[in-house]
C-alpha cells in the first residue's frame, strides 16, 4: 500500500514519503485519470503486492445478511455480493484520494450523468458513518461497467483523519434499481456498522483487513503521515510551514483537506478546501462567507479595497467577515491550476485578530509542485 514515513531534516522542516519517494511537502493531485486518481500513474507498477491484496485500513465491518464476501482487490478493503446481483464494496484509500467532488464526477460518469455543477455539490445530502458525516450519492441512469440499463447506484464518501491519518472511505452500491432500491436499508446498515479498530495501523498488504478482522502491527517505523508540514492527497504536492503553536486538529467535514487550531484555541477552527474549477467565484464565496457572519454583502468595488496577500505565486484578497453572528471568517481563495483552494478561519470573532498573523503566515507559506519533476532528479 502507500506509505507514508516523516524524515526529521531540522526544528523548521520535514520530508514526506510517498511512495517510497522522498518529498518535501504533501501531494495534491488534480485532472488526472481513474488509476492515476487511486495513487499510481501510467507506467508506475501498483503499489499493492499481488491482484487479490485489499487497500488496507483499520476499519471492522459486519455483512447484513443475505450478502456474501468476496474476495479483496486492489481497491476494495471489502467485497460483497448482494441479492439479485447487486455489487457491494468498501475502499480505503490514503490522503484525499484526489477529492470528493472529482471521485463523485468519476462515478456519475459511469451511471452515463453529467458532472454536478456548484450548486448542486453544495446540496449534497450528509449522513452519518464512522462518527462523521459522510457525503451521500444516489443517482440513476445507465451502469456502463455492468451494462446495466436502468441502474441505481448509492454511496458514502468520506475523508477523515479520525484513524491517526488521513484516510478516504468509500462504500458504494450498484445494480438494477429495484434490487439496489430493496437493499438500501442494508447499505445504512452497513454503514452505520463500520468502525475503526484501536490498535496500529494497518501494515503493507499482507498485514491488511479481510473481513473486518483488526489490521496487523505496522512494520513501518513512520507509518502515520503528518499534516503539520503538508498533507499528501496525490500526484502533486501541496505543502506549508505550520506557525508556532498551531496543532493538526480533526477535520469536522469530509471536504476539509487539513484542519488546524490557531495556537492550540479550539474553540477556533483553520482548514482548506479545494474545489474543482472557480467554485462560484470570488465574490460569490465572499458574499456567502459575509451571510454566515451576519454582515452584508459586497459592492462591486469592494473586492479592490480589501487587503491581498500573496499565495501561491497570485495576489488574492483577504475577507473578514464579523457581523450579527457570534462566530466570525478569515478567509481567502486562491487559484490552484484548474481548480480553486479555500483557506479559511472560523472562530469567535475577538479571536480572529490574535490569529491573523498566523494565517497571514501560513497562507504566504503554501506552495505547489510537480512530483514528476522530483521524481526525475
Amino acid at each position: 500500500m502507500l506509505a507514508f514515513g516523516l524524515v526529521s531534516c531540522g526544528p523548521s522542516s520535514r520530508t514526506v514519503e510517498f511512495s517510497e519517494k522522498p518529498l518535501a511537502r504533501g501531494t495534491l493531485r488534480v485532472g488526472l485519470g481513474d488509476a492515476e486518481r487511486h495513487g499510481f500513474r501510467s507506467g508506475i507498477e501498483s503499489p499493492f503486492a499481488g491482484p487479490q491484496q485489499p487497500a488496507a485500513g483499520p476499519i471492522s465491518w459486519g455483512a447484513p445478511a443475505g450478502w456474501q464476501a468476496k474476495a479483496p482487490t486492489q481497491f476494495r478493503a471489502g467485497s460483497f455480493a448482494a441479492p439479485r446481483g447487486v455489487d457491494v464494496s468498501l475502499s480505503v484509500l490514503p490522503g484525499a484520494a484526489g477529492g470528493l467532488r472529482p471521485n463523485l464526477d468519476r462515478w456519475r460518469s459511469q451511471m452515463g450523468l453529467a458532472p454536478v455543477s456548484n450548486a448542486e455539490f453544495e446540496q449534497l445530502g450528509t449522513a452519518s458513518m464512522l462518527g462523521e458525516e459522510a457525503l451521500v450519492v444516489d443517482c440513476e441512469g445507465t451502469y456502463a461497467p455492468m451494462k446495466i440499463e436502468s441502474a441505481r447506484m448509492l454511496g458514502r464518501m468520506l475523508t477523515t483523519s479520525a484513524s491517526g491519518r488521513m484516510q478516504t472511505v468509500f462504500v458504494k452500491m450498484v445494480g438494477e434499481s429495484s434490487a439496489v432500491t430493496a437493499q438500501a436499508e442494508a447499505l445504512e446498515s452497513f454503514c452505520q456498522g463500520l468502525s475503526w479498530n484501536t490498535g496500529p495501523m494497518a501494515a503493507p498488504p499482507g498485514g491488511a483487513p479481510r473481513s473486518g478482522a483488526p489490521s496487523a502491527p505496522s512494520t513501518n517505523s513512520a507509518s502515520t503521515a503528518s499534516s503539520d508540514q503538508g498533507q499528501p492527497v496525490g500526484a502533486g504536492r501541496l505543502g506549508w510551514e505550520l506557525p508556532e503553536s498551531w496543532t493538526v486538529a480533526q477535520s469536522t467535514s469530509s471536504m476539509r483537506l487539513v484542519t488546524f487550531h490557531p495556537n492550540g484555541d479550539e474553540s477556533t477552527d483553520a482548514y482548506i478546501v479545494i474545489l474543482k474549477g472557480t467554485a462560484g467565484g470570488l465574490k460569490a464565496n465572499f458574499d456567502r462567507w459575509l451571510g454566515q457572519a451576519g454582515a452584508p454583502t459586497l459592492r462591486a468595488d469592494d473586492l479592490d479595497s480589501l487587503p491581498v496577500l500573496d499565495v501561491l505565486g497570485t495576489s488574492v484578497p483577504v475577507l473578514e467577515a464579523a457581523g450579527t453572528a457570534p462566530t466570525g471568517i478569515l478567509g481567502l481563495m486562491a487559484p490552484l491550476g484548474s481548480d480553486s483552494l479555500f483557506l479559511k478561519m472560523v472562530g469567535p470573532k475577538e479571536r480572529l485578530a490574535e490569529h491573523r498573523a498566523g494565517f497571514e503566515a501560513f497562507a504566504r507559506s503554501l506552495t505547489v509542485s510537480d512530483l514528476e519533476q522530483e521524481e526525475g532528479r
